[in-house]
């Protein structure tokens, strides 16, 4: 799905056909890396596959959100103050939460492509 090129959303379409090629758990917070851009996420996130959720840190969360690996993001959306999707097969996706409720702290995600020419805050 690609966004229009002025939403608040528009930088994640840099990440549309690429694959998620990294995982990084660093302490209280995560990382996705994908082949042109990487993720850090500050609020929580969960994982569907087939029907089945998973929330972060939570047992099967981590293997679950690693099977991710070298797939594909075949649409990535976000809605303002509720979640950023990334799609990678027709019942497996990501969501990670804007809630302000959820969050630590005035950030829950930030993206920046590899090349440096995109940077968004959420």
């Amino acid at each position: 799905m690609l966004l229009p090129e002025n939403s608040e959303f528009a930088s994640l379409s840099t990440i549309v056909g690429e694959r998620l090629i990294a995982v990084q758990f660093v302490m209280d917070y995560l990382k996705l890396n994908f082949d042109a851009a990487e993720m850090t996420i500050l609020s929580p996130v969960q994982v569907s596959i087939s029907g089945i959720e998973f929330r972060s840190f939570q047992a099967g969360f981590r293997d679950q959100i690693c099977s991710l690996i070298g797939s594909k993001v075949l649409e990535a959306s976000g809605v303002k103050e509720k979640c950023l999707k990334l799609k990678f097969a027709e019942d497996t996706s990501v969501c990670i939460s804007l809630r302000p409720e959820d969050r630590e702290g005035p950030e829950a995600v930030m993206f920046e492509t590899k090349s440096g020419t995109k940077w968004s805050v959420w």
